[in-house]
């Protein structure tokens, strides 16, 4: 059986866990795939697509690395 201690610990390691994930899920919805008027004389489109691409794909990446973590983490904390 856990002791109060664990159990506010997997709550607190599960809590980050869907926090970062909603902010990621955000982040991701709030790329555009059109170039700003804002950024028309920093970048140009393909570079700006290019870098929408690497978010993306950098995101997710770290999503699947996180979930594996925790993972990883219950099932130590669970396998005694």
């Amino acid at each position: 059986m856990l002791n109060t201690y664990a159990i506010f610990i997997i709550i607190m390691i599960l809590a980050k866990f869907a926090l970062d994930l909603t902010a990621n899920l955000f982040n991701l919805r709030a790329l555009k795939g059109n170039l700003p008027d804002e950024f028309s004389g920093v970048f140009n489109a393909e570079s700006y697509k290019k870098s929408q691409d690497y978010t993306r794909t950098n995101t997710k990446f770290q999503t699947i690395e996180s979930s594996f973590g925790l993972a990883l983490i219950l099932v130590f904390w669970f396998s005694g």
